[in-house]
């Protein structure tokens, strides 16, 4: 019994000192981001090569999963509501309500997890496995402002964006499904209309919260994740996997704390 509360106690001591080192590392790059204005220049084609790969080269994957999710909120609230589409107001809030604050923001963020955060923290654990990181500091170089802050900076845009993109072609697959599978004959602008009529500040609000944060912590997690790897070329695959069950853990209880604030 005394060995399983040591081990206990230990495990909560150890998270807390990985989640204070964390919120270390994201304060510590932004106040060099925001301090060194000159050297801003170098980075900015660094920062729009990562959303060119988290952002624009996920474009497919997402539009195609954000069309079957669309199509499936209407699909199976339909089921469970004879009145649905009696009541043309309870479409648009299905998207505006459901969609945008939630779904949105959650499953874009699993899938750049899975696409760009094992991406980064292979990259940065090869670099610091072959000594890379270690060449730009003994050139000046600051590898926090170099490597970390356009990965961290270009993950949040691509995942603000990506969000908002989710939402339109969601939008699609709800319309999509309600007029060839419901029988709603409703036309494509007046759907829109109800939607955005549906929609407050709020859930806009949330949903760019949301991505934020998902961006801001999956990027850092495995940035850190990167750096902190042993000399060897054979934990580059172990971190990649923490990597996941780490952004993952920290997207779930982020997303069930800022849900139950935005219900409250």
């Amino acid at each position: 019994m005394f060995n399983i509360g040591v081990f206990f106690i230990r495990g909560i001591k150890n998270k807390l000192i990985y989640f204070l080192e964390l919120i270390q590392l994201i304060i510590y790059v932004f106040e060099q981001f925001l301090f060194k204005g000159k050297e801003r220049k170098i980075i900015k084609p660094i920062i729009y090569k990562q959303i060119l790969f988290t952002g624009f080269d996920a474009l497919r994957l997402i539009g195609i999963i954000a069309l079957v999710f669309g199509g499936m909120i209407i699909f199976m609230v339909d089921n469970l509501s004879q009145t649905l589409f009696f009541n043309k107001s309870l479409l648009g809030t299905l998207m505006s309500r459901i969609l945008l604050p939630e779904v949105a923001p959650l499953l874009t963020a699993i899938i750049v997890i899975g696409r760009s955060g094992t991406a980064i923290a292979t990259e940065i654990g090869n670099m610091k496995v072959n000594n890379e990181i270690e060449a730009l500091e003994s050139m000046g170089i600051d590898p926090y402002h170099f490597l970390i802050a356009p990965r961290m900076l270009g993950m949040i845009a691509s995942l603000v964006l990506l969000v908002i993109y989710f939402f339109f072609i969601g939008m699609i697959g709800g319309y999509l499904v309600a007029n060839l599978f419901m029988g709603v004959k409703l036309p494509f602008d007046e759907y829109v209309q109800i939607v955005f009529q549906s929609m407050e500040l709020a859930d806009i609000g949330m949903a760019l919260l949301k991505s934020f944060f998902f961006g801001l912590f999956i990027s850092a997690i495995a940035c850190y994740k990167g750096l902190a790897i042993p000399k060897s070329i054979t934990f580059v695959p172990i971190t990649a996997s923490q990597t996941v069950v780490s952004g993952m853990t920290t997207v779930f209880l982020l997303y069930a704390y800022l849900t139950v604030l935005y219900y409250l």
